[in-house]
């Protein structure tokens, strides 16, 4: 067989694969998606406690408590936990913190919502998988625990904190 000949056959095999490959790769995401029910089942593996309703839970991890709430619909999610009330920082924490935020707190942020200051973890839904979700679940306990002291989700510290 000459090289020639392979050639239409090598072709329309190409062609195959350039049709039905798209396809694979979107059904490969459709069932990999995170969605509610798949959070709610990792809560229940890794959470003493939980309680709520698909997209709200309340859940005692490590003797945290830590809210996650998700919004299918809009395809996002949250991880978070209440640290302390603003009226009650300390001289330079909330200084502290916001430098945190660039070097050390990294997939998580401290904010303040309803004169509360918060761990957050945010993610698009959808796209978030099983490691990142126990992961920021992680990094929310660790920022919470280590504020006032060292202001880290984990041990890795991004770039030069100078």
């Amino acid at each position: 067989m000459t090289t020639n000949s392979l050639y239409p056959q090598m072709s329309k095999l190409f062609l195959v694969c350039l049709l039905i490959f798209p396809i694979f790769l979107f059904a490969q995401n459709d069932t990999t998606a995170m969605n509610n029910k798949k959070i709610d089942k990792l809560l229940n593996n890794i959470c003493r406690e939980v309680v709520g309703n698909l997209g709200q839970w309340e859940v005692d991890y490590m003797g945290k408590n830590i809210m996650i709430i998700t919004d299918e619909k809009n395809n996002r999610m949250r991880i978070m936990t209440p640290i302390i009330e603003v009226k009650n920082l300390k001289k330079n924490e909330m200084e502290e913190a916001m430098k945190a935020n660039f070097h050390k707190a990294l997939d998580v942020k401290y904010a303040i919502y309803k004169e509360i200051v918060w761990s957050l973890f945010v993610h698009p839904l959808a796209e978030l998988s099983e490691s990142q979700f126990h992961d920021g679940v992680k990094q929310v306990y660790n920022a919470s625990y280590s504020f006032g002291s060292t202001y880290q989700s984990t041990d890795i510290i991004f770039g030069n904190e100078n």
